[in-house]
């Protein structure tokens, strides 16, 4: 595996069938991210976020609101976790969104490397004026697989890094990219794969959706000695 990724144990098969239900119950909530049956549940940043614009943080109170009334227990989970692997105190950012869904329904086009290579940079596109000195350098990502496809899901990894690419110019960046080939890193049911979001990383082709693909995802930064989850 050219980067490390942690796999972390939170849920159980039970368990996880009990946040499938919640986020099948919420449906009529889901947004559509794309021509293919590709959904999301809750205010993803790196979607819904601009700087400047005051409009992920309203949708960022009313998806949190539901999303806690129905899964508080998942997030309390969350972050009895990752404060345990951190071996530092965790909490939510205010006025950020919570972790949400990624939610993919049976589509053959899911089978092929669709998905955009890239690094988590979302945080760019938050107000962190509130916080004092976040270390946008120490920051974190994690999915937890809910649902998983009768062929797998996972990650396809590169060893890059995106402070190597970035003012590389396009040439070279390609060359680099035919020299690091990636690597394939599965999910399992109820485990959360932990890792920096600042390599070159994309969501794995899935294979045979059946009946769905669903996800927690999120993401955190580290300001001094606390932890601040977020999406």
């Amino acid at each position: 595996m050219p980067r490390a990724l942690t796999h972390i144990p939170v849920l159980t098969v039970q368990e996880c069938s009990v946040i499938r239900e919640a986020v099948h119950g919420l449906k009529s909530q889901w947004v559509r991210r794309a021509a293919t049956p590709f959904f999301s549940l809750g205010t993803a940043s790196y979607l819904d976020a601009q700087a400047g614009d005051a409009l992920y943080y309203e949708m960022a109170r009313c998806t949190n609101r539901l999303l806690q009334y129905h899964m508080g227990w998942l997030y309390d989970r969350v972050a009895e976790v990752l404060a345990k692997h951190l071996q530092a105190p965790v909490c939510y950012a205010p006025r950020f969104a919570l972790p949400g869904f990624h939610i993919f329904q049976a589509d053959p086009a899911f089978a092929a490397p669709a998905a955009s290579i890239h690094c988590d940079l979302q945080y760019e596109r938050l107000d962190w004026t509130d916080f004092e000195n976040p270390d946008f350098a120490n920051s974190l990502s994690f999915t937890l697989s809910i649902a998983l496809p009768a062929g797998g899901g996972g990650l396809m990894v590169w060893d890059i890094e995106r402070a190597e690419i970035l003012d590389r110019p396009v040439s070279e960046t390609r060359q680099l990219f035919e020299v690091r080939k990636p690597g394939y890193d599965p999910y399992r049911i109820g485990e959360m794969v932990v890792h920096s979001g600042l390599f070159v990383h994309q969501i794995a082709p899935m294979r045979d959706i059946q009946p769905d693909d669903v996800t927690l995802q999120g993401h955190s930064i580290c300001v001094g000695d606390r932890w601040f989850l977020y999406w």
